[in-house]
């Protein structure tokens, strides 16, 4: 199992078959085990956006920012950051 280091946390990266019952889902954070599971037949550029996603879940919680957002309004954040910062940052590198 892969792990990286968010924070100063080890946080845990398991590849698993069809994560949820609802296809759609690509990835989840758990903080409860500090661990990001990520569907594993993903192409390597959904792959790579689930993860930048559910990283930014982590670092909401790890932060502490998380607690002032809700649910709805956490996901809203991440994708904010996810559609706009990342996408402008990947031109960037280029």
């Amino acid at each position: 199992m892969k792990s990286i280091e968010v924070m100063g946390k080890t946080i845990k990266i398991k590849k698993v078959k069809h994560l949820l019952r609802d296809k759609s889902t690509y990835g989840t954070f758990s903080a409860k085990r500090l661990e990001i599971k990520i569907d594993k037949h993903l192409t390597k550029k959904t792959y790579e956006e689930t993860m930048a996603h559910e990283i930014l879940h982590c670092v909401l919680y790890l932060s502490g920012f998380n607690q002032f957002l809700s649910g709805k309004k956490e996901e809203a954040f991440v994708r904010l950051i996810e559609n706009n910062f990342l996408d402008v940052y990947k031109k960037l590198i280029k």
